[in-house]
């Protein structure tokens, strides 16, 4: 007599993920919202009418990132629901016996960066002596962050201006001389904490530097120093940002 054996069928549940989870502003959760859980692989008609409420117990579906970072495409975990052992109409249990109850695994969803405003409020700029270049010695001040604040939970982050990242109108010597982004790739933020990721953060220019708009800088430093169009047809060039903070008198050896 020959014999073999007739594993268990796939049984996959899945479920619409609502749009404000399929791309949002991170927010530090990894919560998925989801709606509408559905089964695909039933063998021929054995899944007419039957619902996932009638087919699983326990709690409900739920969903959720691996993690809480900002990132595109990022996997979705279906979880929190099984089959029924007892009851169901129909016969449902013994047509369930046949199947294994599988969460969809192709669901994605993108973790947009949350943009934060550097606050030229916080900013302070240094004398220095007249060095032929239009580089501007731009800080944050004592006690702050250079931001607009924004963090998500317990986050903090810092501004820091590196060299050429904040200029002047040009190297002559002179007081109340405005200053300007200059290399937006110099703009960066820092944090001390080995917990908080940078990536998770994009810096806006914001409207104290230019009007019409606030070009992004990442925070990773790899965009060129023209920032992008900042829509309605202005192209912000790099170095044409007005900023609110001004030159102190500089002192030629």
């Amino acid at each position: 007599t020959l014999t073999g054996t007739i594993t268990k069928r796939d049984l996959v549940v899945t479920a619409d993920i609502d749009s404000a989870s399929q791309s949002r502003e991170y927010d530090g959760l990894t919560t998925v919202s989801v709606s509408n859980p559905t089964f695909s692989g039933w063998v021929g008609n054995e899944g007419n009418g039957v619902t996932v409420a009638a087919a699983t117990t326990g709690s409900t579906l739920s969903a959720a990132t691996a993690d809480a970072d900002a990132g595109v495409r990022k996997d979705v975990t279906l979880s929190g629901l099984s089959f029924i052992t007892s009851g169901g109409a129909d016969g449902l249990v013994d047509k369930l016996k046949n199947y294994n109850l599988v969460h969809d695994t192709s669901k994605k969803v993108t973790i947009n960066p949350k943009t934060l405003t550097i606050d030229t409020a916080e900013l302070q700029v240094g004398s220095r002596v007249e060095d032929g270049t239009s580089n501007a010695p731009v800080s944050v001040l004592e006690g702050t962050t250079g931001l607009d604040g924004g963090f998500v939970g317990a986050d903090t982050l810092t501004l820091v201006v590196n060299t050429g990242g904040m200029v002047y109108a040009n190297a002559d010597v002179g007081t109340d001389a405005a200053v300007y982004i200059g290399d937006a790739t110099k703009l960066a933020l820092t944090t001390t904490d080995s917990t908080v990721k940078t990536g998770n953060y994009l810096m806006s220019i914001g409207s104290s530097f230019a009007d019409g708009g606030s070009p992004l800088v990442d925070s990773n430093e790899n965009l060129p120093a023209t920032p992008p169009d900042t829509g309605g047809g202005l192209t912000v060039a790099a170095g044409a940002l007005r900023a609110s903070v001004v030159k102190p008198p500089l002192h030629p050896e």
